[in-house]
């Protein structure tokens, strides 16, 4: 066992880096939304970095709203307002929570300081699709949203949008709905900043997820030679095994490269690998630990 003690260490001290590469953040706490409205009338992004749009969304359950239907003198009537993010599975109205099935538009005003500049949006994981807008421009989709399963496309693929807003407040839009997890809604964050930092930001987290999986995959297969050479020697072989695991599990989390590069890879085979990952990963992990 102490002969492999390094490759442990080593494994975990690159988990650990890829983890926290992408959120280094220097500068003030971000404000959160209130009521519907992100007040960042005083937030420089050159000098105070990313937002993400954290907050109390206006929320508008089975409804599948657009920009222009906010643009009349009678609004849509609002469900509530939804903390982002969480999941809908956990709101409670009149006493009861929402099924992980289902559709809802969530809205939210954000109020900028400086309307001239180009700005860019960070969109993760969505429980299951999505289709967002800004200021009534249609920006992008996730799959296919719908009002039953039979409508509906499960997608999991992280976007960057940009976009130049109307004026001093931009107004985000944005579709969900799930029939595909038994947990729906926003369940992951989106980040706003200039164009610049977005894609430096993506850039970076990208280049530190797949030195992760490159990393995860060398270490898998010299073990899996050293299990070649020493076959009365099983710890060589879990430990493969278990950054095989792993490394397949970077595939389809963070940064979702096999989604990237195979859009039409099949979200519930995706979904599989992520879980499977996980739960065989730990026997084989603690097989390691005791041989």
């Amino acid at each position: 066992m102490r002969k492999y003690r390094s490759s442990l260490f080593l494994v975990l001290a690159i988990a650990i880096l890829a983890a926290c590469g992408g959120e280094l953040h220097a500068g003030k706490a971000p404000p959160r939304a209130i009521e519907g409205v992100l007040d960042l009338s005083d937030w420089d992004f050159e000098e105070d970095g990313v937002v993400r749009l954290n907050g109390e969304w206006e929320f508008y359950w089975e409804q599948l709203l657009e920009s222009g239907d906010f643009s009349g003198e009678r609004q849509p009537a609002r469900t509530g307002f939804y903390r982002v993010p969480s999941l809908w599975n956990d709101y409670p109205i009149e006493g009861k929570k929402f099924p992980g099935d289902g559709y809802a538009t969530f809205r939210l005003k954000v109020e900028l300081g400086d309307p001239q500049q180009v700005h860019a949006l960070r969109i993760m994981v969505m429980s299951t699709a999505y289709r967002i807008w800004v200021d009534g421009v249609f920006l992008a989709s996730n799959g296919q949203v719908g009002t039953s399963p039979e409508t509906s496309i499960p997608q999991s693929l992280p976007q960057t949008v940009i976009f130049r807003p109307d004026g001093s407040t931009a107004d985000i839009v944005l579709q969900i709905s799930n029939f595909a997890h038994r947990k729906g809604g926003f369940w992951d964050v989106v980040e706003l900043g200039v164009e610049k930092q977005i894609h430096q930001k993506q850039k970076l987290k990208q280049a530190y997820e797949g030195f992760l999986f490159g990393s995860l995959l060398i270490m898998a297969f010299y073990h899996f030679g050293l299990f070649g050479l020493r076959r009365k020697d099983p710890s060589t072989l879990y430990f493969g095994l278990f950054c095989l695991l792993i490394g397949a599990r970077v595939l389809v989390t963070g940064e979702c490269f096999l989604i990237v590069f195979f859009p039409d890879f099949d979200w519930e085979v995706a979904f599989k690998i992520e879980y499977l990952s996980f739960y065989l990963g730990v026997p084989l992990f603690t097989a390691f630990i005791g041989s």
